[in-house]
């Protein structure tokens, strides 16, 4: 999912010809970018890739359903040198409707997405039974 068709915070601004996000504030509410997806699989724990951007190493909190992930003291991004990478980080997906926010403050992100791979699939099965019908005729 592109992350700046998303809510984005006060001081998000997009950046990259408009197809990424950058927080232009240091860490709060006002750099979060909000994300809905929906999990038409079961309930677990699925690997989701960032792609990201940035000049130094930063910690930042990923939140799927009011709860961080990781859980102290936030996901790192590694120093990218000002060229677009991955992180991969594993997160619990709810059946339905899953709230995931971005704290971007000063690291530019480009999207998310969890691997087809990983998602479940689902398989129906159709059998057809066709009505038979026996005729017994008695000759006396």
């Amino acid at each position: 999912m592109q992350l700046e068709s998303c809510t984005l915070g006060a001081d998000v601004i997009t950046t990259d010809s408009g197809t990424a996000v950058y927080g232009n504030n240091s860490v709060g509410s006002s750099t979060e970018v909000t994300c809905t997806v929906t999990n038409s699989g079961p309930a677990a724990t699925y690997p989701m890739t960032i792609r990201y951007k940035d000049s130094a190493s930063f910690i930042r909190l990923v939140t799927v359903n009011s709860v961080n992930y990781p859980t102290s003291p936030g996901l790192t991004y590694p120093n990218s040198n000002g060229s677009f990478t991955t992180v991969v980080n594993s997160v619990p997906l709810n059946v339905g409707s899953n709230t995931i926010k971005f704290n971007v403050s000063y690291i530019t992100l480009d999207y998310f997405e969890f691997e087809s791979s990983t998602l479940p699939t689902t398989t129906t099965t159709t059998t057809t039974t066709i009505a038979t019908t026996t005729t017994t005729t008695t000759i006396p």
